[in-house]
């Protein structure tokens, strides 16, 4: 599963969402961002590219255990730093979708019917400050149906869930085809402060003119072609996250 790295201002507690335990239980929707709030990446997913590279830059990270990549969206240029998260509200005119479905999250169990096929569980963090049972918006209604509120939260796991193979396979042929190398910034901020972030990846613009024309059209084909370009144009962003990182710097 493509999860979001805990980096928060509380500590989560997972649990399945239960119906008669959480009949009561109220949604704040105005603070379901601010899970993110201390947050410097978050997963991108395939469906939403276009959408995420005219806001933010898309990278791609590199699992050091499993080797694996994955495409994420950069939201600042330190650890614990989210640079559009501002005056306690989100600052971009899209909110990526890992973002959007907090304070849900899908766990896994046993499958006893199919060992081989994990069973997907729908949970809560208990501790997010976007739950409360005193005020928000309801999730269940007094017959125990999921209200509108619940729906919007739920379509949005779905739309991951329907969308994780889609960004894995993507990725994968990024491997496969060797259009993968790594991005590392110095950058050098107005008052003179120096960062350096490295361990990140990007689109390779050389590998890219490289392709073959059967492998272009298979990508295009595939819809691959495109997401190529949207991360690859993205990397411009950079500048929009050095921007915010000298206001904040400014104004601290």
């Amino acid at each position: 599963m493509i999860m979001i790295e805990f980096t928060s201002v509380h500590t989560p507690k997972l649990v399945a969402l239960n119906p008669a335990e959480h009949r009561k239980l109220r949604m704040l929707v105005d603070k379901i961002e601010l899970h993110n709030a201390q947050q410097h990446m978050a997963p991108a997913m395939f469906s939403e590219y276009v959408r995420l590279a005219a806001n933010y830059p898309i990278v791609l990270s590199k699992n050091e255990h499993t080797g694996q990549f994955t495409t994420n969206v950069l939201f600042g240029l330190e650890q614990n730093e989210n640079l559009f998260w501002d005056k306690n509200q989100w600052q971009a005119a899209y909110t990526p979708m890992q973002v959007r479905r907090q304070p849900f999250f899908i766990g896994q169990e046993p499958n006893e019917a199919e060992p081989s096929k994990p069973k997907y569980v729908l949970c809560i963090d208990e501790n997010s400050p976007a739950l409360s049972f005193e005020q928000g918006e309801v999730l269940f209604d007094e017959n125990g149906e999921q209200t509108e509120v619940f729906k919007q939260s739920y379509q949005v796991i779905s739309d991951i869930l329907k969308d994780e193979p889609i960004t894995q396979d993507f990725v994968h042929h990024l491997v496969q085809l060797d259009l993968i190398e790594p991005m590392n910034l110095d950058i050098v901020l107005d008052n003179q402060q120096k960062l350096q972030v490295n361990g990140l990846y990007t689109i390779s613009n050389e590998g890219l003119s490289m392709l073959k024309a059967a492998e272009l059209a298979m990508l295009n084909d595939k819809g691959y072609l495109s997401a190529c370009f949207a991360l690859a144009h993205s990397v411009a962003q950079i500048h929009t996250l050095i921007q915010l990182k000298n206001r904040r710097v400014q104004s601290s």
